[in-house]
């Protein structure tokens, strides 16, 4: 029987996030290293690609409207990167090579998954091996193998000449991933990582945790969060954890309810939890950029799982900020528009196109805040832009908004530096 769902909007904004930023990763890529490189080899890797499909997105089923065929995270990833590959020859004037590994453990999943690649026009490109190196350039392998005990395999490959590869780590189903297979992919310069924190299940889980007595299979549960986080400390979190509390306190994040000191406490015990993981994320290596997005179930106000993406590239990191920034807005219209559709008679259509309200959200820094920041920073005489963007790379900023406060800075006379901005051009600090 086939597992193959209508997509919700949780899952397609999951989608944009993949698809905006795997673009900009390889156009940064590109850029920077068409004058030092003369074979890119980008590769995509779904370590866990289920079926590559959907029958619709959810909003057209629920509306009863004829659905669409939508493909998933393996197709997405993999036209992708013949998109960068055309780009690159017909704009940039280079040729770059490009390979995807799409791995799926469950047998039924990974024949749907062959069958939407079939469907996609990429049968001329696949191929069901494991030796990766014999891959030609636009090739696919396909395997029907768990991701988790292949972690030296995938490395080993992609370690091997000019490769930059892009992991993408999402279960199907509530199932956090070892931190001893994450670790090893995220560890690596040329590594950019998606991953899915499966949230809500880790919530209901946490029900187990202040028990006095527990089964076996709970012992196991715990235990697959344990490997998760790649440690227990995270039980200490969620022993003061009141789920309750948490889904009120999730609620009132997204409406107009005012805060009380319990719901509060709620969204502070959430957050402490998120950013358990994002430190065991770190916890592997001090020089990774991690940064998260939390999405919704479609029709209830509790967050569903999270999203965090790793890089090692500053730039990446700023990207990731503008891509994640503007996920938010898109889940909120794409939940709203739901909700709007479950409103409507069998395949009707609507006759006026109804806004969702504005989304109650932070405003983005000033470019004037920005740029006393960058005064701020502890540079010498003399700094790369480079050197900036490593420096400010916790931050929320957009790379734009960080070039704009530079060259503001300069027409202040408070900085110099010529004309282009690259990541390797020199500033002249004017001012101390």
């Amino acid at each position: 029987m086939t597992s193959i769902k209508p997509r919700p909007p949780q899952t397609k904004v999951k989608h944009t996030i993949l698809e905006k930023y795997l673009n900009a990763w390889g156009g940064i890529l590109i850029n920077g290293l068409r004058k030092q490189l003369t074979n890119i080899h980008l590769v995509y890797i779904d370590c866990n690609a289920s079926t590559g499909r959907f029958v619709g997105e959810l909003e057209d089923v629920v509306a009863k409207r004829e659905a669409q065929l939508v493909y998933g995270s393996p197709i997405i990833g993999v036209r992708t990167l013949d998109s960068l590959a055309n780009w690159a020859r017909e704009t940039v004037g280079i040729n770059i090579r490009t390979t995807s590994i799409l791995l799926e453990n469950d047998a039924q999943t990974f024949n749907d998954l062959k069958e939407s690649l079939v469907l996609a026009g990429l049968a001329h490109k696949i191929r069901e091996t494991s030796n990766f190196s014999s891959l030609r350039d636009g090739e696919i392998a396909v395997l029907c193998e768990d991701s988790t005990f292949m972690a030296s395999q995938l490395v080993k490959y992609t370690q091997s000449g000019h490769k930059f590869s892009f992991f993408v780590l999402d279960p199907y189903g509530p199932k956090g991933i070892p931190l001893s297979f994450v670790g090893e992919i995220v560890r690596h310069p040329r590594h950019d990582v998606l991953i899915n924190m499966p949230y809500q299940d880790l919530l209901k889980k946490s029900g187990i945790v202040p028990k006095q007595k527990r089964s076996s299979i709970d012992e196991k549960l715990l235990e697959n969060y344990n490997a998760m986080f790649g440690h227990r400390l995270w039980q200490t979190i969620v022993k003061e954890l009141d789920t309750d509390a948490m889904r009120e306190g999730q609620k009132s994040l997204h409406t107009d309810a005012p805060f009380s000191q319990k719901t509060m406490k709620a969204r502070d015990l959430e957050l402490n939890l998120m950013n358990c993981y994002k430190e065991s994320l770190l916890s592997v290596d001090q020089n990774l950029t991690v940064k998260s997005i939390g999405l919704r179930f479609p029709d209830k106000e509790r967050t569903m799982f999270y999203l965090y993406l790793t890089t090692h590239d500053p730039t990446g990191a700023f990207k990731m900020n503008e891509v994640l920034w503007e996920a938010g807005y898109q889940e909120h219209e794409l939940r709203w528009g739901l909700k709007e559709s479950k409103k409507l008679k069998d395949g009707q259509l609507m006759m006026f196109d109804i806004p969702a309200p504005p989304l109650q959200t932070s405003q983005r820094v000033s470019i004037e805040e920005i740029a006393t920041h960058i005064l701020r920073l502890p540079t010498g005489k003399f700094i790369k832009k480079r050197d900036i963007y490593t420096a400010l790379v916790d931050e929320l900023y957009f790379a734009k908004e960080i070039d704009q406060a530079l060259r503001l800075l300069r027409k202040q006379k408070k900085i110099s530096f010529e004309s282009s901005l690259t990541n390797d051009t020199l500033i002249t600090i004017e001012v101390s």
